[in-house]
């Protein structure tokens, strides 16, 4: 920890930290924030992420949202000796990047930096438009990923050949996971494949005791619709869908937690879950840096976990199979009554 903090406040540097889910990267920053680092700017693509991280932080945040008074704030911030701004990319305007250039020990964070490659150059443009002014401002920069695929990373060594900076990566596992599931169904990706990996969950579920199911679809409409589904069956059932995550996460009981939490990729990232014990994934991702994401969000306790997916990716390691053979005849058809209402 002491070597990073060394490292970090090297003049003209840009530090590149790949480490796995659950890694503790937050964590670490915090530490640094306490011991070596007075000022930093945070910026993170996902909306719920900043506001975890600012709560993190306490007393010392500076947190900018669309309709707060961002020229008091950035100028108290500015003045102050000790502080983190907190902020998503579009919100970096032109007087922060000033800030930043103007304060060389400023260490500016771009959490989950994978995401400015998936997200800057198609629907979110503003992100990609921050990263570069952010780069180009910034004296000490600190990327952070846990998930940065081949074609990523050579995009990154192309654009890196731009930047002034001096580079380092410290790579601790890329697409790795730091907890691994005790077991791994893998489902061929087709309809019968599909219809075993939810009746398995329907099964599961419906017949659950201790840890929360996690269960990722693609569609807005389905977390809706599984959230009725379960809902109308007794589970305690909790959605998350794009645009909400703020209001799951003040919906979520952590003393008590629902059965099963449906949510499309928007709770992949970092936000604070109960322990999961299972992590079902309905539909194939064809995307490795996803993936681990999804199924890294099992396990952050220290708790056991398996997976269900149609995707292979470590498929060789683990063990294979549909899981109604485990659960046994009469679990098959008690979850095939759940499912088609019989």
């Amino acid at each position: 920890m002491e070597e990073l903090g060394n490292l970090l406040q090297i003049d003209n540097l840009f530090t590149t930290l790949i480490a796995p889910p659950g890694w503790g990267k937050t964590r670490m920053l915090l530490e640094l924030f306490e011991s070596e680092i007075k000022k930093i700017v945070f910026i993170s693509p996902l909306r719920a992420l900043a506001e975890e991280f600012s709560s993190a932080v306490g007393k010392k945040a500076f947190v900018l949202r669309p309709k707060c008074e961002r020229n008091k704030l950035l100028q108290a911030y500015q003045q102050s000796e000790f502080g983190v701004l907190v902020a998503t990319p579009e919100l970096v305007d032109r007087n922060l990047l000033d800030i930043i250039e103007e304060q060389k020990d400023i260490l500016v964070v771009m959490d989950e930096f994978h995401l400015y490659y998936y997200w800057g150059h198609t629907f979110r443009p503003a992100m990609w438009e921050a990263c570069t002014g952010l780069i180009n401002s910034s004296n000490r920069v600190l990327a952070l990923s846990a998930t940065m695929g081949e074609s990523i990373l050579e995009q990154w060594k192309s654009d890196s050949l731009q930047i002034e900076q001096e580079q380092v990566v410290i790579n601790l596992g890329n697409q790795t996971l730091k907890n691994h599931p005790h077991k791994i169904n893998y489902y061929h990706a087709q309809l019968k494949g599909r219809l075993f990996l939810r009746l398995s969950l329907i099964h599961c579920v419906l017949n659950k005791e201790g840890n929360t199911t996690l269960f990722f679809v693609r569609l807005r409409h389905q977390v809706d619709y599984w959230v009725e589904y379960f809902s109308k069956r007794g589970a305690r059932a909790l959605g998350c869908k794009g645009g909400v995550v703020i209001d799951f996460i003040e919906e979520l009981d952590m003393d008590n937690p629902p059965q099963i939490i449906i949510a499309t990729t928007a709770i992949s990232h970092g936000v604070n879950l109960p322990p999961i014990s299972e992590v079902f994934i309905d539909y194939p991702t064809k995307n490795l840096d996803f993936w681990i994401q999804m199924v890294g969000r099992g396990g952050r306790r220290g708790e056991s976990f398996s997976v269900y997916t149609l995707d292979s990716y470590l498929g060789g390691r683990y063990r294979r199979g549909s899981s109604l053979i485990s659960t046994g005849i009469r679990g098959a058809y008690l979850a095939i009554r759940h499912y088609f209402d019989l």
